[in-house]
């Protein structure tokens, strides 16, 4: 009986006191990002700016430049000037375009007129340029492309492409295809280089932009800040030149 009691007692303290107040965990807003082929090593830069200083979830999705929607993400990244600019446009690193050819290949240099004459197909062996006795394999990008678009405006002045030129769907097929073929020439973002290719610098460098239909606001604008700012910055230098280089 005695017991009971003391349950009893217990339970009515229980009762009386109030229960501790929850406080519930704000919950991380979704940010939707699209990002072309070409920029996806920006991606380390998205993550590192992703908890700072809001955090948020991010949603990265990749999206061949000529294809960009910009109703259907918050924020939309790409290398170069669109044709079309929208509202927001903001830089946030710079990007260069080099010319690539197979390690093997003995060509020590190339100018704007022989780059010309080889994606025309005017030049069909390397030998003719003191290089390795292949026939020229060309590759390009797809129409749209940024990249393609940097080397037809600033190296090939919009001149004729062969029409035995391969396309390479993005830079991981550009970068296979001129790796495994010793009379291969392509082109690639300085940040996809890596030793399985030789390249040239053609001195084309374009900005790494953010584009939106609007200001940015809440998580977006913290996520733009923070690539702008130290953080972000930081891990931009690991594959890209800061804005203010």
């Amino acid at each position: 009986m005695l017991n009971r009691l003391i349950f009893l007692f217990v339970g009515l303290l229980a009762a009386c006191n109030p229960l501790p107040e929850v406080t519930a965990l704000p919950i991380p807003e979704t940010v939707n990002i699209a990002i072309t082929p070409a920029l996806r090593p920006l991606s380390a830069a998205l993550q590192a700016c992703s908890s700072a200083p809001t955090e948020m979830n991010l949603n990265v999705v990749e999206t061949p430049a000529g294809a960009l929607n910009l109703l259907q993400v918050d924020l939309a990244f790409r290398i170069g000037q669109p044709d079309n600019l929208p509202e927001f446009v903001v830089p946030v690193a710079w990007e260069e375009i080099v010319i690539a050819i197979h390690p093997s290949n003995s060509v020590g240099s190339l100018s704007n007129e022989q780059l010309q004459a080889l994606f025309a197909g005017r030049i069909e062996n390397w030998v003719e340029l003191s290089g390795s006795r292949e026939q020229v394999q060309i590759w390009i990008a797809l129409e749209g492309d940024e990249m393609r678009q940097g080397i037809d405006l600033h190296t090939l002045e919009d001149g004729p492409i062969a029409p035995v030129a391969k396309l390479a769907p993005d830079p991981t097929a550009m970068l296979e295809a001129v790796s495994e073929n010793r009379g291969a020439i392509g082109y690639l973002p300085l940040a996809w280089v890596t030793e399985d290719v030789k390249v040239f610098s053609l001195g084309i460098r374009l900005p790494v932009l953010a584009l939106a239909l609007e200001q940015p606001q809440g998580p977006t604008q913290s996520l733009l800040s923070c690539l702008q700012g130290g953080t972000g910055q930081l891990a931009i230098l690991d594959n890209y030149l800061p804005w203010g280089y």
